[in-house]
C-alpha cells in the first residue's frame, strides 16, 4: 500500500487510565468502572496458544498492542491476526521486532518487514471473505484487541473508522478487549457495540491516526489519473481503491452530477468533491442519499466530516463487498490500482 501514516500521530503518546484514577472517570464511565482498567490487567487473561486479533488501519489499538509486546509473562505459540495495522509493531534500534507470529490479509509496510523476518505470514484472501471463515471458525480469535468511541447514554460505542472485519471478529471473539477514545469519531450504519459485549477496557486519549497519501509528482500517473477521470459519467457510483491513482483521479472529476459513493474505504479525496456538490449520492438506485462504505483512512478533517453524520453509512465488509449488493447500483465504476500480482492470481 503506498502512503505512510501520519508520524506525527504515530509518536504521540496515550493516557490510559489507571486503576486509582477509576474514582474519577470521565462523565457517563461511572457505571463499567468494573471493566476499566490498566492495558496491563486487561490483557492479563491472554495466555499462550491464544490467536488474537487487532482492529485496523487508523483504529488500531497501539496502546493495547504494545502493551502486549511488553506484558511480562510467558507467552508461546501466540498468533496475531490483521487487516492493516500501523503502529502496533514497536521499534528497537532502528527496527520493527516483535515477540508474536502476524497473520496478515493485507501486507502493508510493516508486514513486509516482519515477513522478512520469519515472523509473519500472508493470507491469500480477498478480505471480504474473511468474515464468512471467521464464523465459521476457520480463523478462531480468543480475544479481539479493537479502539472505539467512548460509550453513548445508552451504553453503545461505534466501531468508528473501522467496521471492516473487526465487526466479525468481535461477534465471535471469546474476549473482547477495547481501547475507549474520546476523539473516535462516532460513525453511522452497522457499526454499534454495546458495552456488555466488551469485557474490559482501557480509556486511552489521544489523536486518532492519520493517512495521508504523498502527492503526485509522476507526469504520467497524473495522465493516467485524469483519463481515467474523464470516464465518469454523471450519475455514477463509485468504488474507489487504495493507491494514489484512483484518489488522484476524483481530483479532475469537474463538472460531474450526483455521483455516489459504495467503496470498501473512503479517503481524503472525496472530501472537496462533497463540498462541491460533486459528490451527493441522488442517483444511487440503492442507499440513495448515502456514501456507503466499511472503513476510511484519512485525516483530521474527514473525521469532522463523518463523526455523526448520517449522510455516511460504514457497514461491515461482507456487506459492502457482496457481489449481490454492488449490483444493485446503477451505472458502477470501480477505480482500483493494481500494485501486484500473487502467485494465487490475486490482484494487490
Amino acid at each position: 500500500m503506498e502512503g505512510k501514516f501520519s508520524i506525527r500521530n504515530i509518536l504521540g503518546r496515550a493516557r490510559p487510565v489507571s486503576p486509582a484514577d477509576r474514582s474519577v472517570l470521565p462523565d457517563g464511565l461511572s457505571r463499567y468502572k468494573d471493566k476499566i482498567t490498566t492495558p496491563e490487567n486487561a490483557l492479563s487473561m491472554i495466555k499462550s496458544g491464544d490467536r488474537i486479533f487487532l482492529g485496523t488501519g487508523c483504529a488500531t489499538p497501539r496502546t493495547l498492542a504494545l502493551a502486549l509486546e511488553n506484558l511480562d509473562k510467558v507467552l508461546d505459540d501466540v498468533q496475531i491476526y490483521h487487516f492493516l495495522v500501523q503502529g502496533a509493531i514497536p521499534m528497537h534500534a532502528g527496527a520493527l521486532q516483535t515477540r508474536f507470529f502476524h497473520k496478515a490479509f493485507f501486507v502493508d509496510n510493516d508486514m513486509r518487514e516482519i515477513i522478512k523476518q520469519g515472523k509473519g505470514d500472508y493470507i491469500p484472501i480477498s478480505i471480504a471473505h474473511v468474515p464468512h471463515l471467521v464464523k465459521k471458525g476457520v480463523f478462531a480469535a480468543d480475544a479481539a484487541l479493537i479502539q472505539v468511541t467512548m460509550p453513548d447514554k445508552h451504553g453503545f460505542v461505534s466501531l468508528g473508522v473501522s467496521a471492516d472485519v473487526t465487526h466479525s471478529f468481535i461477534q465471535q471473539a471469546r474476549t473482547v478487549i477495547a481501547e475507549l477514545n474520546p476523539n473516535m469519531p462516532r460513525t453511522c450504519g452497522d457499526t454499534y457495540l454495546s458495552m456488555d459485549k466488551i469485557d474490559k477496557a482501557v480509556v486511552v486519549d489521544e489523536p486518532v491516526l492519520e493517512y495521508m497519501y504523498p502527492p503526485i509528482d509522476d507526469a504520467v500517473a497524473e495522465h493516467i489519473a485524469r483519463n481515467v477521470a474523464r470516464l465518469i459519467d454523471n450519475g455514477s457510483t463509485l468504488q474507489v481503491g487504495l493507491g494514489r491513482i484512483p484518489n488522484e483521479m476524483l481530483r479532475y472529476i469537474d463538472g460531474r452530477r450526483d455521483l455516489g459513493i459504495h467503496s470498501d474505504v473512503i479517503c481524503d479525496s472525496i472530501v472537496d468533491l462533497i463540498e462541491r456538490g460533486i459528490i451527493t449520492g441522488q442517483a444511487k438506485s440503492i442507499h440513495r442519499g448515502q456514501i456507503v462504505t466499511s472503513y476510511c483512512l484519512g485525516t483530521q478533517r474527514l473525521y469532522d466530516l463523518i463523526d455523526n453524520n448520517p449522510l455516511f453509512a460504514f457497514h461491515p465488509i461482507e456487506y459492502v463487498c457482496d457481489p449481490a449488493v454492488i449490483s444493485k447500483n446503477s451505472k458502477m465504476v470501480s477505480v482500483t490500482q493494481a500494485q501486484a500480482v500473487d502467485l494465487m492470481g490475486q490482484v494487490c
